[in-house]
C-alpha cells in the first residue's frame, strides 16, 4: 500500500495513525475562510443590484454549504471524520446518510461547475457595475474579491490541506495539480531536445509561463508534446 491508502485505510476505520490528517474546527475554519469573506465580497456587489439580489446571493451561499454536503460530502470517504479539511464532512453526517464511495470523482466534477457560481457571477456584475458606474470603490472590491475567490480559494487549500488529502487522487483539481511536475518536465526536454521556446497559440504566453501549464490543464501541450503539432 502507498502512504495514501494506509491513511485512508486508517480514516475509514477511526483507527487514526500519528500521520492521518486531523482537522480542528479552528483549522477547517482558516481553510473556509478565504472562500468567506469571498461570499461576503460578494454580497457586497450584489447590493450595489437591489436588496433582494443581495438576499439571494447570500441565500444561494447557505444553501451551497447544505447542497455540498449532501451532494458530494455523502460520497467522501472522509464523511464525518476528523481528516475532513472543511468540516462540511461533519454537517453532511448529522444531517445525511453516506451514499457510494465509487462515485466520489464523478460526484466532483459534476458539483463543481455549478459551485463555481458563486465566484463568476459576482465577478460578471461587478465587472458590469465598473462599466456602468465606474468608482474607485467598486474596483477595490471586485480586485479584492478576484485576490480572495480566484487565487487564495484554490491555493491555500493546495498548499495545505490538499497536500495532505487522502483521496486527492479522486479529486478533479488535484489530478491536474499532481500533472504539473511530469508535464514541465516533458516541456524542458522537448524545448532542450528541439532548441526552441514554445509558444502557446491560444495565450500567445511561452508555455513555461503559460497560467494553464502551471495547473497542469493544458491538454493543447499535452499533446503537442506527444505529436509535435498545435490542434
Amino acid at each position: 500500500m502507498t502512504t495514501i491508502d494506509e491513511h485512508l485505510n486508517h480514516i475509514k476505520r477511526r483507527k487514526y495513525c500519528s500521520k492521518c490528517p486531523k482537522y480542528t474546527v479552528t483549522k477547517a475554519l482558516l481553510n473556509d475562510t478565504p472562500a468567506i469573506i469571498t461570499w461576503l465580497l460578494g454580497s457586497i456587489i450584489m447590493f450595489n443590484f437591489g436588496l433582494i439580489i443581495m438576499l439571494v446571493y447570500i441565500l444561494s451561499c447557505v444553501l451551497y454549504i447544505f447542497g455540498f454536503s449532501r451532494l458530494l460530502c455523502t460520497y467522501c470517504p472522509l464523511y464525518g471524520t476528523i481528516s475532513c479539511p472543511t468540516k462540511f464532512g461533519d454537517i453532511a453526517a448529522k444531517l445525511f446518510v453516506k451514499i457510494d464511495e465509487e462515485k466520489f470523482s464523478q460526484r466532483f466534477k459534476t458539483f463543481i461547475p455549478f459551485l463555481s457560481l458563486l465566484w463568476f457571477v459576482p465577478f460578471v456584475a461587478g465587472v458590469f457595475l465598473l462599466i456602468s458606474d465606474f468608482s474607485w470603490f467598486h474596483l477595490g472590491i471586485i480586485v479584492i474579491f478576484f485576490v480572495f475567490g480566484f487565487v487564495l480559494v484554490p491555493v491555500i487549500p493546495m498548499l495545505t490541506a490538499c497536500k495532505k488529502c487522502p483521496v486527492r487522487r479522486d479529486c478533479p483539481w488535484m489530478q491536474s495539480i499532481d500533472k504539473v511536475p511530469a508535464l514541465r518536465s516533458k516541456l524542458v526536454a522537448y524545448q532542450n531536445e528541439h532548441n526552441t521556446t514554445v509558444i502557446c497559440p491560444t495565450s500567445g504566453f511561452q508555455s513555461s509561463y503559460c497560467p494553464l501549464t502551471f495547473i497542469g490543464r493544458c491538454r493543447k501541450l499535452e499533446d503537442f508534446l506527444k505529436t509535435g503539432e498545435w490542434e
